[in-house]
């Protein structure tokens, strides 16, 4: 696994202590994706090890309940089946890794959302109009949270074979287009394009 690839477990860790100093009690989650599971993930990256330590759920929301969820008559989503964790969540913060990738360029805040969906899904909706589907993921389920980890970020050929760099950066805002477009331009990319 490639550092900048995935999100640092220190900056969650800060976190989980941050939302347990207001008396809340935090889980962490991730998804299948297309060409990795998480399960293996989780247990190679130290996921496993850290939330067992640190008394955090760690949800695979591709092996929760599904509900199937109405995105709108006039969404390119339609009804799909989406983790009711995620439907039902208090609050939700997106811990994305600063990357590139080669459909959409970077994948941050909220492309870090579509990743909630269950693996089939992303299969399906990377062959058409994936802006759209992110736009209307973010739209539905919008994080009250977004915390772009560029501690250490990735580039070239992102997402999952990216070559580290050590940035040492942290974008933190309660809006997700805001921080996506901030750290869009300290990648050297223009948010408007």
């Amino acid at each position: 696994l490639i550092p900048g690839s995935y999100t640092n477990l220190e900056v969650v860790d800060e976190l989980v202590k941050m939302i347990r100093e207001v008396n809340a009690e935090p889980s962490v989650a991730d998804s299948d994706m297309i060409w990795t599971k998480f399960d293996p993930v989780a247990e190679e990256e130290g996921w496993k090890k850290w939330a067992l330590e640190v008394s955090v759920p760690l949800v695979n929301l591709g092996e929760t309940e599904m509900i199937r969820f109405n995105f709108g008559s006039e969404s390119v989503i339609g009804i799909v089946p989406v983790s009711k964790k995620m439907v039902e969540a208090d609050v939700i913060i997106s811990v994305p890794a600063m990357k590139t990738h080669l459909l959409t360029n970077v994948t941050l805040g909220m492309k870090n959302m579509y990743g909630t969906f269950p693996e089939e899904n992303k299969a399906k909706f990377h062959r058409f109009g994936i802006e759209n589907v992110i736009y209307e993921v973010n739209k539905a389920l919008t994080p009250h949270l977004t915390v772009i980890d560029g501690t250490v970020g990735g580039e070239a050929w992102g997402p999952l074979s990216c070559s580290p760099v050590g940035f040492q950066t942290i974008v933190a805002s309660n809006d997700v287009v805001a921080a996506d477009a901030v750290a869009c331009q300290l990648m050297g990319y223009d948010p408007f394009t």
